[in-house]
This record gives structure tokens, C-alpha cells and sequence, in this order.
């Protein structure tokens, strides 16, 4: 159900849902979450690199 703060919600499937996501640091932390070879990890946020 849409709120104010989430338009889309719901279940996706995973290749769907990265579609979905529009700033890359967050794509990239989702990735990383999904790989426990890669953790702990560290995802800086960058003004200039926010966006797909």
C-alpha cells in the first residue's frame, strides 16, 4: 500500500527491485547485502554520483 513516504512498496523480485531503485548508493548497498562475501562493507555517499 502507498504512503507518503514509500509510493512503490511491496514484494519484487530482486533484479525487478534494483530496477526500481534510483540512487545508486543505495542500489549499491542493497547489492552488497545480498553478497555476504562482500561484508562488512562501506558505501560513501557522494553528492555528484546520487543518481542512476
Amino acid at each position: 500500500m502507498p504512503t507518503s513516504e514509500s509510493l512503490e512498496s511491496g514484494y519484487f523480485p530482486i533484479e525487478e527491485a534494483l530496477e526500481m531503485v534510483t540512487w545508486m548508493t543505495f542500489r549499491e548497498r542493497i547489492e552488497y547485502c545480498l553478497k555476504p562475501e562482500l561484508q562488512p562493507f562501506l558505501v560513501e555517499f557522494h553528492e555528484d554520483k546520487h543518481s542512476i
